[in-house]
């Protein structure tokens, strides 16, 4: 039988930025509850401020707004700099381990320089929502894992965070839209490891 529990959360990050909002990882996700394939580990990542939750579109679709809204604002600079904060966090690059703990600690230069050109995003501070990025990544390692998926074959975090990268190297011309659309038809549309050196010569190094 499909899961039953009540939901309840628990906190997963909590006092990011200077606003008084933090992430929450609620249990349990729509996938707990569904019959057919149920995964018993699925969560839901949400963001809180001042003890009320912000609602807004949770998707790959207000990431790629976020991208957008640059891509017409002529900020190729900041579009540049979310690509290379995907792709390294597609790959834990920026993240500082402490025992068996991950903690995601993106650049503070790249911070500043996102946090001076954009502000919020969904009223969201961008730094509070590059976390929760990274919090649905961390969903997607779960989800894929619980389900019995091989993980070195970069099902979950690492499709999603290069998708978002693919994405931001379509608009500053560096990827192809059609090789990009002809992949998405499967949900997600990675960017190449093996093109990443070239595309983004910026990260100076080869995945």
């Amino acid at each position: 039988m499909a899961g039953r529990k009540r939901r309840r959360k628990v906190y997963f990050h909590k006092g990011v930025g200077k606003r008084r909002i933090f992430h929450t990882v609620r249990e349990y996700g729509k996938e707990y509850y569904r019959e057919h394939r149920r995964n018993v580990n699925d969560m839901v990542p949400r963001i809180f401020k001042d003890g009320s939750e912000i609602v807004f579109d949770a998707s790959f679709r207000a990431v790629f707004r976020l991208v957008e809204e640059q891509y017409h604002r002529n900020n190729d600079d900041v579009i540049l700099t979310l690509a290379c904060l995907f792709v390294r966090d597609a790959f834990l690059v920026d993240h500082k381990q402490t025992g068996d703990k991950f903690r995601y600690a993106p650049p503070t230069e790249a911070i500043s320089f996102l946090q001076s050109a954009i502000g919020l995003h969904y009223g969201i501070p961008v730094e509070v929502f590059l976390h929760y990025i990274d919090a649905i990544a961390w969903q997607e390692d779960v989800k894929y894992y619980t389900l019995g998926y091989n993980q070195k074959k970069d099902f979950g975090r690492t499709n999603n965070l290069l998708t978002y990268a693919h994405f931001c190297a379509c608009l500053l011309k560096r990827a192809s839209w059609a090789e990009m659309l002809n992949r998405y038809s499967m949900g997600v549309s990675p960017l190449p490891k093996g093109d990443i050196h070239t595309v983004f010569p910026e990260l100076n190094t080869k995945y």
